[in-house]
């Protein structure tokens, strides 16, 4: 759901082999009460399963804001509770290609200055011993 309350995820196609070994527990969440609530529960997801013999499975999102651009999560050898995990992230998250961020502060407009940081204000530094108490009379 982005800012504006709008589901972005429009299709979600899973995809399994009837036969292969990985698509075991994409046949089982296939045929449990969860896929069918998850469906009813966002009727604004188009939800469809392929079956594609010989192809490991996938969970194939496909968003408004990147139309020709669907979303692969490979799924092989997942239990149905990770399946369902998936989906639900799948159907959470905007759609857009994750961004890594070389710096450790990310901002618009850069400081000629640097980054503050709060032991570099003080002009006078004093240590432990330099600490004066009070006058000893």
């Amino acid at each position: 759901m982005n800012s504006q309350g709008q589901w972005l995820l429009r299709k979600l196609a899973v995809r399994y082999c009837q036969h292969g070994g990985s698509s075991r527990g994409m046949r089982e969440f296939i045929r449990s009460p969860e896929f069918i609530k998850f469906a009813e529960k966002n009727p604004q997801i188009e939800v469809t399963a392929e079956k594609l013999n010989g192809k490991h499975p996938a969970c194939i999102g496909t968003y408004i804001n990147a139309p020709y651009e669907p979303t692969i999560w490979p799924v092989r050898n997942y239990e149905p509770k990770e399946i369902l995990d998936v989906i639900q992230q799948m159907r959470d998250r905007d759609g857009g290609k994750v961004k890594k961020y070389k710096k450790p502060i990310y901002t618009v407009n850069e400081s000629i200055q640097g980054i503050w940081e709060a032991g570099k204000t003080a002009s006078v530094h004093f240590t432990f011993e330099d600490k004066i108490v009070g006058d000893a009379k």
